[in-house]
C-alpha cells in the first residue's frame, strides 16, 4: 500500500534529476557499498520543498553522517 498520492510522488521523483551529480551518486553508492545510512534523495527532495515552502534561509543540520543530505 503506497501513502503518497501517485501525482506527488510523480512530481518528486521529476525533481531527482537535478540532484544527479557525480559526487552525490558516488557517495550514495558508497554508502550502499558500506551499509551507511544516508538520507535517499527522494526525501531530500522533500525536506527542501518543506523548507522552502516556509521561506526557511537556513536549515541546520545534526548528523553524524558525512553531510550529504547537507
Amino acid at each position: 500500500m503506497d501513502i503518497t498520492e501517485p501525482r506527488i510522488e510523480g512530481y518528486i521523483r521529476g525533481l531527482l534529476a537535478r540532484y544527479d551529480e557525480p559526487v552525490l551518486l558516488q557517495m550514495e553508492a558508497e554508502a550502499k557499498e558500506r551499509g551507511f545510512p544516508i538520507v535517499e534523495r527522494m526525501v531530500g527532495v522533500v525536506l527542501e520543498l518543506l523548507a522552502r515552502s516556509i521561506g526557511a534561509r537556513k536549515v541546520f543540520e545534526l548528523g553524524s553522517g558525512y553531510g550529504y543530505s547537507g
